[in-house]
């Protein structure tokens, strides 16, 4: 029998109380600031779900494969954990930069709402822009803020 595989995987929701009973526990150890659903977070008051922002999603992905340049949804913060097995390498620019973002989409036929993107880096540090570079190890957390 073929066995069906995923080698990247994208908003995968992981909101089912019953099929990830275990993750979303162990998810629950963080501090009320990081959760998904505590009184402090005012996405948790809404009576609604938003994917993504109110409800638990992954991304999935092999060594190699990479999460094209966006925002996060709305603007929101995010909190993202590496569950390894390997390592992931960041790539992140300060909002206040959207403005030489978008001129360098355009630049190049890019709609960045929709379109893929993966800038190249000469091109930002031409146009000034620092990029926060770093790796996140299986286990660290990395905390995007709003913007």
């Amino acid at each position: 029998a073929c066995i069906r595989t995923i080698k990247f995987g994208t908003n995968v929701d992981l909101s089912d109380e019953k099929k990830w009973s275990v993750q979303l526990a162990e998810l629950n150890k963080l501090p009320l600031f990081l959760r998904v659903q505590s009184t402090g977070n005012i996405l948790s008051h809404i009576g609604h779900t938003i994917l993504g922002m109110n409800s638990v999603q992954l991304y999935m992905k092999v060594p190699g494969s990479r999460t094209p340049g966006h925002q996060e949804n709305n603007n929101f913060c995010a909190a993202n954990i590496n569950i390894g097995p390997g390592d992931c390498e960041w790539f992140a620019v300060d909002f206040q930069y959207w403005g030489v973002i978008h001129t360098l989409c355009e630049k190049n036929g890019v709609n960045f709402l929709v379109g893929s993107w993966w800038p190249i880096l000469e091109d930002l540090y031409n146009a000034h822009v620092p990029v926060y570079r770093f790796i996140q190890k299986p286990g660290d957390l990395v905390f995007v803020n709003t913007g």
